[in-house]
C-alpha cells in the first residue's frame, strides 16, 4: 500500500502515518485504539520481521479519507483550482426483491471499478 499510495498521491508512506496518528488515532474511542493495537501485536507474533504498528493499521483504516479526500484538500489549498476535492466513482450496488424480481425472491449484485491493490481487499 506504501507503494500504491506513493505512486497514485505523490506521497510517502510517512505522510499518511503522520496525518493518521494525527487526525484520527486521538478521536478513535479507546475500546478501538485496543483493538487496533491488538492485531498489531499479533501481527508482529506472527511475523516478527515486520515493523508495522497501530499508526500503520489506522492509516490503513483511513485511506480513503487520506488519499482521496485530504491529499486533493492539500493539493488544491497548494494550488487553487488543481483537483476537485472528491473521491473516485469505485462501486455500485443494488437489492431487489417480492415484485421486482421474476419470483418474488432476492436478487443482489455489487460491482467494485477501482485498481486491484485496493479492490481485492
Amino acid at each position: 500500500m506504501a507503494f500504491y499510495f506513493e505512486k497514485t498521491t505523490k506521497r510517502k508512506w510517512a505522510f499518511f502515518r503522520e496525518a493518521a496518528e494525527r487526525m484520527f488515532w486521538p478521536k478513535l474511542d479507546r475500546e478501538y485504539q485496543e483493538e487496533i493495537e491488538g492485531i498489531a501485536e499479533g501481527v508482529k507474533a506472527r511475523r516478527p520481521e515486520t515493523a508495522y504498528d497501530r499508526v500503520d493499521l489506522t492509516a490503513l483504516n483511513s485511506r480513503l479519507e487520506l488519499a482521496w479526500y485530504y491529499v486533493p484538500y492539500l493539493d488544491a489549498k497548494a494550488m487553487p483550482g488543481s483537483g476537485d476535492n472528491k473521491a473516485p466513482g469505485s462501486c455500485s450496488a443494488f437489492i431487489a426483491t417480492g415484485s421486482a424480481t421474476k419470483d418474488g425472491r432476492i436478487v443482489m449484485a455489487h460491482n467494485n471499478w477501482m485498481e486491484y491493490i485496493l479492490g481485492e481487499r
